[in-house]
């Protein structure tokens, strides 16, 4: 794999692919390994998911080159699909950083991730999940933290907000599976919690992201709220200063969650000292405490979805489970923050420390140090690396054949839709 060990000051190459040019937490996660990359004065050039090249750092001299991919194993159908037979493919590392909301990653993920010659994996139950389906694979950490941008100020006008409301509120994207983000218990809790009070407020925002036509699910969680006017569900579009503003607006920050791989809309709260309830289990655990957060009791239940969803039995093979949080804890917790306001400023301030605490051990990038040093010890083994890289690339042949029929189809689907044939 490498010609040479690598001294202390001799920069690696980092060719990162990355969701560059979609608003979603990927990108902020691909973002924050770019930044401490360069900070540390690694070399890197950057990729869209499409492989198109959407930002240049220092030019990439010859030398100890690592394909950093910040992509899960289902987006490298369209990343695979383009044409790149790069000479020097088979001498790169090829490192894998995935997100995951399940204990067990997809059997349709392991020749991809099996094939990486290490994996880093964002929380601890990202790693587990990795570990339970391939519990051979080389596998480091990345943990993940938050920057929120200057001047983000609480703006309840903006929102439509009472300045003098108990404001709750949640926060995903219209594209994610509903059914794992669960807004309806934190509705059903919120009902449960304040049956007759008029001073509280729920806001719900489900962001329109990419989806074509987000009104339908709007539709959904108001009537599922019944139409109370207590519960707002916003409609506009918001770019990230936006989002950390209406994150500041709120009194408290709630997730009931079924699973998440890490939480980011909890953490990006915490960092603005805002207090959080939240499922006590999945990937929030790595930074979500009994001394930081009020964490809502569970079940596994299994899982139960449309069997084409990425949770559905088309894609696992065993019945897998996720948390069912307990609504009747979750309204008690909400009442317990309403009724005791000195109690929101313990938590959102200890949140807050915790969160500068966690930003400083993230910032120190100790996975940089981790890729070097997997690098030089695996050197010897380029004989392994090559098989695996060989693997890759004939992945990576049969993506390019096969995307052209898939890609097709989406068009033509896309058209009968207009067309109102679909």
């Amino acid at each position: 794999m490498t010609k040479h060990a690598l001294t202390a000051d001799e920069p690696l190459n980092y060719e990162l692919y990355g969701h560059f040019d979609i608003p979603c937490g990927l990108k902020v996660s691909a973002e924050n390994s770019v930044r401490q990359l360069a900070k540390r004065g690694e070399r890197t050039r950057l990729h869209s998911v499409k492989r198109s090249v959407v930002g240049v750092g220092p030019k990439l001299a010859a030398g100890p080159t690592v394909n950093f991919f910040h992509l899960n194993p289902n987006e490298f159908r369209v990343m695979l699909s383009f044409p790149h037979e790069d000479p020097r493919f088979e001498d790169r590392l090829n490192v894998c950083v995935p997100f995951w909301e399940l204990p067990r990653v997809p059997d349709f993920w392991v020749p991809v991730l099996g094939n990486m010659d290490l994996v880093l994996a964002p929380t601890q139950f990202v790693a587990d999940a990795v570990r339970a389906s391939m519990p051979d694979l080389p596998l480091g950490r990345i943990p993940q933290g938050v920057s929120i941008p200057a001047g983000v100020q609480p703006d309840r006008e903006r929102f439509g907000l009472p300045q003098d409301a108990v404001v709750y509120g949640l926060s995903f994207s219209a594209e994610a599976v509903v059914e794992r983000k669960n807004p309806w218990a934190a509705i059903k809790a919120f009902r449960q919690a304040f049956p007759t009070q008029r001073d509280v407020r729920l806001v719900v925002r489900a962001s329109p992201g990419n989806v074509a036509d987000p009104r339908p699910l709007w539709a959904r969680l108001r009537a599922y709220a019944e139409n109370d006017e207590r519960i707002i569900i916003p409609e506009q579009k918001l770019d990230y200063s936006g989002v950390m503003s209406l994150y500041a607006s709120l009194d408290v920050y709630v997730s009931l969650h079924r699973a998440e791989g890490l939480g980011l809309g909890m953490m990006e709260s915490m960092a603005m000292g805002v207090p959080v309830i939240a499922t006590g289990w999945s990937g929030n655990m790595d930074f979500t405490t009994s001394a930081n957060s009020l964490l809502v009791d569970y079940r596994l239940i299994p899982i139960d979805v449309d069997p084409a969803s990425p949770y559905g039995r088309r894609v696992m093979s065993t019945v897998e489970s996720w948390a069912d949080a307990d609504i009747g804890d979750a309204a008690a917790k909400m009442r317990l923050l309403y009724d005791d306001s000195s109690l929101r400023v313990r938590l959102g301030d200890q949140a807050k420390r915790d969160m500068v605490a966690w930003n400083g051990t993230v910032e120190r990038a100790d996975f940089i140090d981790g890729v070097r040093a997997f690098y030089d010890s695996h050197s010897a083994r380029s004989a392994e690396h090559r098989q695996k890289a060989r693997t890759f690339r004939g992945i990576e042949r049969s993506q390019r054949l096969r995307y052209p029929y898939y890609e097709s189809r989406r068009l033509m689907g896309n058209t009968l839709r207009k067309l109102g044939l679909r």
